[in-house]
């Protein structure tokens, strides 16, 4: 038999779909569908069949076929009719075809390749019998006594026998073809079943015959297939590991040295043992023959071709798993080269340095039945599944295959992405290599989700190159190392990871999956996509019969590298050696790419956002330096890091933990406005330092805060609330709960279109319902998984932002991770010079200042002077605050050359010197003051300037309608009051008294 047909069913496994053939001359063979192939007498040995009988086109969804002008043409069987097939049809289940004597089954792939034996019947009990008479009877009496009840029992017996029936039906195990045994040899060896040797004869689940052969019997088949009876009932037992198989010179030995079971012709001697052997009738039966067996119809049909492959298959399965080395050293043969010298990798190398697309990816693995294994993840795959407990070397055979690639492929045409999920230790001595794109592990998650986010971009830009003609470049593979435990911490990865699987092989891009325990995390869409498959010891059958479809694997001796390969049989994976030896071979492929080539070629990914990004640095990424730059963006989906640019209208909200970046980033969006000329009214806690601001006040300053507010709602700029929560607690215990809330939500909502805000905060103002007229929200590192819901991000996502200035911003639905430049402590210079303040912070009168001034006012601290008025109100409770208001105001009385006459009301009336030429300065009480409603002191009230320094509840009742919010005093400073007059009021900051 040729080399070519004994790999057919082993080529038949790496793909989606194959033709297999169950009647004719070539009864048994499969041959793989993949692409757009011809079919005819080549593949099948048929003379019916033309050259180029029918055209196949497989893809992932189905296979279409159409005749190919044959000379006894095509047909299809539909119910019990065969149907021309004169156009092209396409098929996603299976289909029958005739092609002249020959008839051809399209199938998929079997997801089960185990082959399932009869076992021995159980003995019938003399309890059975008993159970007819009283299904029949027990009726008939009843019917006697009850009709009624009668026919309910006798429904009830009809439909639970129905049931019983149904089930046991479907549960029925039904024999295999000729082609699935074929296919099941092709995979490996099982393991002996511990049951009886046994067979079928049959090919339907109605008529099976069941062959149970005991020790020491010795079977005839009777009929004109009596010989291929015989070899049908040996194929089956040899393959599912029950004997070893021996027919004359050949002995297909069983894994676990199962007993014999021997082919024999009938003319032989007395054989010992089990012994099949054939004659066309009883009565030429050998006379040692302890059995006949008369052969049925419904036998399936078998091939010599068929015969001959199956026990090709057998043969190596048989004499090479023993034969294998345990240990074989890469030394020996490393890319099918003998020269490991850099001089030999610079002279394999030089014609290829231009990036380009290899038309294959083969490399040497190690030792197999027929001799070295060489796998081509193009041709092979294109993607694979390497599975192995602990100790089972799979991450020994990951190097030995990614090491094989590197020697042969230049960097230039093989690119590496390594995901090392069990802390970074299986590719740390890789990561040197040239070809290394980079290496992430689950040390750093949010690095392995940007790099598969990358890679989905990086297909769709392969795509693009295909459709305008162009090479795609070099050929990508990602590694994934420890692949459940990536399947489990991120299973929003698995959508991507499935993309790369499903389009990745037109496009150049490869996927190697490793995992200890593929059971249950592989799902069947994944597998499809991973006709490559290397499965080392696994402890269960479930994991081998995941990558292999058999237990064998899970049956290996306890050798590191000893596995299956798919298609391909046992395999002993060569051994690199040590680290040290690891970084030898890494050393020499990186000094002759250096040698080659200098530099180091693009990873598919653009490089991380950086911890701390100053802010001269803020344009690197743009195409032209642009002032509204106020930081990086990172967009992994576009593969780039571009400049982080203010939208054309900024309403924003910054929320995060204390020390995450609030104000860093408030500032940014500050000094990129000032940059331009535009003013910034901020609005800070105390201490900071804001050099963008044009206006800056304190949080703790509630008043003035209200008045910046009140004043920006129409006019153009920014406005920047640096620690809202702060504001806000002071502002609810000064003017009463929802005040400021009620006004913030005003400016959220009421702002011209060239008005900016910033708000920051913690994270519960994200659950504010005036927060959400705010477009933008930009979350910074947050400490507690509650404040994560607070702001509508999950914990894995909140896991990105894991260090100042980092964050995620959130506009239109749309989240994207982002970093804040720090701006510099210095004074921005302004593009022009026409920002004024809006409110200026109360100050004290400075000492060198003229001593008739008394106390400075808002809005723009103005002086207050005592000849303002010719009669002053002075409230303020008995104290030593008066007493200094007393002194000051004596002195400035003084300083002007002006008599003054300063009286206390506290328990008399204003006296006659209300009435006199001189000054009146009156000192009362506030609560005096605010219950008087007649009078001389009334009258007095209307005209004079009042001064008022008093609790809050005193002050608040004494403010005029409109300035309400002046009742709320800076606490941090306390020489502050109200001046008000003629209906007006200020906030004021009193004069200290002369020393």
């Amino acid at each position: 038999m040729s080399a070519s047909s004994r790999r057919a069913a082993r080529a038949a496994l790496r793909v989606r779909w194959h033709a297999q053939a169950i009647a004719g001359p070539a009864a048994g063979l499969v041959t793989p569908l993949t692409g757009t192939q011809f079919l005819g007498r080549d593949l099948f040995p048929d003379p019916t069949m033309s050259l180029y009988h029918i055209e196949t086109r497989a893809t992932a969804h189905g296979v279409s076929v159409v005749d190919a002008g044959s000379r006894n043409g095509t047909y299809q069987r539909i119910g019990r009719r065969w149907i021309p097939l004169t156009t092209r049809r396409r098929w996603r289940t299976r289909v029958r075809l005739a092609l002249g004597e020959t008839h051809l089954q399209i199938a998929p792939r079997p997801v089960d390749l185990s082959i399932t034996l009869p076992r021995p019947a159980r003995p019938v009990t003399w309890l059975r019998p008993l159970a007819l008479p009283t299904l029949v009877f027990f009726p008939l009496m009843l019917g006697r006594i009850a009709p009624v009840a009668a026919a309910g029992a006798g429904l009830l017996i009809g439909v639970a026998a129905t049931v019983w029936a149904a089930r046991a039906w479907h549960t029925r195990v039904a024999p295999p073809s000729p082609a699935q045994v074929l296919l099941a040899a092709a995979a490996g060896p099982r393991s002996a079943p511990d049951q009886p040797i046994s067979a079928w004869l049959g090919a339907s689940r109605l008529r099976r015959h069941p062959i149970v052969i005991a020790d020491g019997e010795r079977i005839c088949f009777i009929g004109p297939r009596a010989h291929g009876a015989a070899r049908w009932v040996a194929a089956q037992i040899g393959v599912a590991g029950g004997a070893q198989i021996r027919e004359g010179t050949r002995n297909f030995q069983a894994p676990d040295k199962a007993p014999v079971l021997t082919i024999a012709p009938p003319t032989v001697a007395l054989p010992s043992g089990r012994t099949l052997t054939w004659a066309s009738s009883p009565a030429t039966a050998p006379s040692w023959s302890t059995r006949l067996v008369q052969v049925p119809r419904g036998m399936p049909a078998l091939s010599p071709p068929w015969w001959d492959e199956l026990c090709g298959y057998l043969e190596a399965h048989s004499t090479a798993h023993d034969d294998l080395p345990a240990l074989v050293k890469v030394d020996e043969r490393l890319a099918g080269e003998t020269d490991l010298t850099v001089s030999s990798l610079i002279n394999r190398w030089r014609p290829y340095r231009d990036e380009s697309t290899p038309d294959h990816l083969r490399a040497w693995l190690g030792i197999g039945e027929a001799g070295a294994v060489d796998v081509d993840l193009v041709c092979d795959g294109p993607h694979a599944l390497v599975a192995g407990t602990t100790g089972s070397g799979k991450s020994e055979a990951l190097v030995t295959w990614l090491l094989g690639l590197a020697w042969r492929y230049p960097p230039s045409q093989l690119g590496l992405v390594l995901v090392d999920y069990k802390g970074g230790e299986t590719f740390a001595a890789l990561a040197p290599l040239p070809h290394v794109c980079g290496v992430v592990s689950d040390l750093d998650a949010q690095a392995t989700r940007r790099a598969l986010q990358s890679l989905t971009a990086e297909l769709a830009r392969r795509e693009r190159l295909r459709q305008a003609r162009r090479s795609v470049g070099r050929r990508l593979i990602v590694v994934i190392d420890e692949f459940r435990r990536l399947a489990e911490d991120e299973p929003e990865l698995l959508t991507s990871l499935l993309r790369i699987a499903t389009i990745g092989r037109s496009l150049g891009v490869h996927v190697i999956l490793a995992t200890q325990r593929p059971a249950g995390i592989v799902d069947h869409h994944m597998r499809a996509n991973l006709p490559l498959r290397l499965c080392l010891r696994v402890l269960e059958n479930a994991d081998s019969h995941d990558v292999l479809g058999t237990s064998a694997a899970a049956h290996l001796p306890r050798v590191p590298g000893r596995g299956i390969l798919m298609g391909n049989g046992h395999v002993q994976v060569a051994y690199v050696g040590n680290q040290e030896e690891v970084k030898r071979h890494v050393t020499a492929l990186r000094t002759a790419w250096d040698t080659l080539a200098p530099h180091r070629l693009d990873p598919p990914w653009a490089p991380p956002l950086p911890d701390r990004i100053d802010w001269n640095e803020r344009t690197k990424w743009s195409d032209a330096p642009d002032h509204t730059a106020i930081g990086w963006h990172d967009l992994p989906t576009e593969q780039r890091i571009c400049s982080l640019t203010l939208p054309s209208t900024l309403s924003a909200l910054v929320v995060g933990a204390p020390g995450s970046g609030r104000t860093t980033a408030a500032r940014a969006c500050a000094r990129a406005f000032a940059e331009r000329g535009i003013a910034c009214h901020v609005i800070a806690r105390p201490g900071t330092h804001w050099p963008e601001a044009t206006t800056l006040l304190s949080t703790t300053d509630v008043a003035l805060a209200w008045e910046l507010l009140m004043r920006v709602t129409h006019l153009s700029g920014l406005v920047v609330i640096d620690g809202v929560d702060d504001l806000l607690s002071e502002s609810d215990r000064l003017l009463g709960i929802g005040a400021m809330s009620e006004l913030l939500a005003s400016l959220a909502r009421r702002r011209g279109p060239d008005a900016h805000v910033v708000l920051t905060g913690s994270a519960t103002l994200a659950t504010a319902r005036w927060t959400h007229s705010l477009r933008q929200h930009i979350v910074l590192p947050i400490r507690h998984p509650m404040e994560a819901a607070h702001v509508g991000l999950t914990t894995r996502q909140c896991d990105d932002i894991d260090r100042p200035g980092r964050a995620i911003w959130m506009e239109d639905g749309h989240n994207s991770l982002v970093h804040f430049a720090t701006p510099p402590s210095v004074t921005p210079a302004r593009a022009t010079d026409s920002s004024h303040p809006i409110v200026v912070p109360l100050r004290e009168p400075p000492p060198h200042s003229s001593a008739d001034v008394i106390a400075m006012t808002t809005p723009e601290n103005a002086p207050l002077r005592i000849t303002k008025h010719r009669s002053w109100i002075v409230a303020c409770a008995p104290g030593p605050l008066r007493e200094s208001l007393r002194a000051v105001v004596t002195r400035a009385y003084d300083e002007v050359g002006q008599p003054a006459s300063i009286i206390d009301l506290d328990g008399t009336d204003i006296p006659s010197a209300f009435t006199s030429h001189r000054a009146l300065v009156v000192f009362t009480s506030p609560s005096r003051l605010r219950q008087t409603y007649a009078g001389p002191l009334h009258e007095l009230r209307e005209n004079a300037g009042v001064i008022v320094c008093a609790h809050d509840s005193e002050l608040r009742a004494m403010v005029p309608p409109d300035f309400t919010h002046l009742a709320a005093l800076d606490p941090s400073s306390p020489a502050r009051g109200l001046y008000i007059s003629r209906g007006v009021a200020h906030q004021l900051a009193l004069r200290r008294p002369p020393m």
